[in-house]
């Protein structure tokens, strides 16, 4: 075999050098940029998947029930609160109605049939939550975490198969995590945490009823235990390498009070007792 002659070197070798600089970049979790750009990029990708692929979908048990409670809601506001149907519609007064309400008025606008326009809402509202989690990711673990909690949520065939036409977890899931985002970010500014944080979780309740049972249920645990929660998330986040003591002492710590609570409950009852 002939070897290569020198033009082909001369095309090969900047191309090899700039894949191996993008690879050493990959693996360097100091470089937020990157992997803030790569981030960005999924979510676009996500995005077109969704407006290219919610025609796909079929209509699950809930969509029904689902969609009469948004119209009764709308017939509650402009009968000027004297259609009250909605109240006693199966169980749905429970559930918070916001998502129902969007998905209706936007089958008023968009050309789409019924359940289209609600998988394509449903769809976007699960991209946002994906956005969440690497906000979320983020603020913990840095840009590298998130893009790769994102990545993996992506990949996770119960959460992206569902988020075109499980109208009712998705939005809850959704809403939900970025209560875990707003946490952590009033928790990492305490004591002084900002207005416009403290403002959008006291009023959480009003999008997510259910936000309101686990605030609930985070009440029981004694001040002492928030107390330990809350360092116990602040040495997470700013824990260094090799500390592998003080790392099992931190989840040691977390773990003991972690049973008490439902899942998310964990880190809202570090601000419980203030943000209440």
């Amino acid at each position: 075999m002939p070897p290569a002659s020198p033009r082909f070197w001369k095309v090969i070798d900047p191309a090899r050098r700039r894949l191996v600089a993008a690879l050493s970049r990959l693996a360097d979790p100091s470089d937020g940029r990157l992997w803030d750009r790569l981030a960005f990029v999924l979510f676009a990708v996500l995005a077109g998947l969704v407006a290219l692929t919610f025609r796909d979908y079929g209509i699950t048990t809930d969509e029904y029930v689902q969609q009469v409670y948004g119209e009764k809601l709308w017939a509650f506001y402009l009968s000027g609160f004297a259609d009250r149907s909605a109240f006693d519609f199966e169980n749905l007064y429970l559930y918070g109605g916001l998502f129902d309400m969007v998905a209706v008025a936007l089958q008023h606008i968009l050309p789409f049939e019924t359940y289209d326009t609600r998988h394509l809402l449903c769809g976007l509202v699960g991209v946002l939550g994906i956005v969440g989690i690497r906000q979320l990711a983020r603020q913990i673990g840095g840009p590298r975490v998130g893009f790769i909690a994102a990545a993996m949520l992506a990949l996770t065939a119960s959460w992206y198969g569902a988020m075109f036409n499980n109208t009712k977890d998705i939005p809850f899931a959704v809403g939900m995590t970025w209560l875990l985002y707003l946490t952590c970010l009033i928790v990492d500014r305490l004591p002084r945490p900002h207005v416009s944080h403290v403002v959008l979780f006291r009023n959480r309740r009003r999008i997510d009823p259910w936000a309101e049972i686990r605030r609930r249920a985070c009440a029981g645990l004694p001040r002492r235990g928030r107390v330990r929660l809350y360092r116990s998330y602040r040495a997470l986040v700013r824990m260094e390498k090799g500390q592998k003591r003080r790392r099992r002492r931190l989840f040691r710590t977390t773990a003991s009070y972690s049973d008490r609570l439902p899942p998310d409950g964990v880190l809202l009852a570090m601000v419980g007792s203030r943000a209440a």
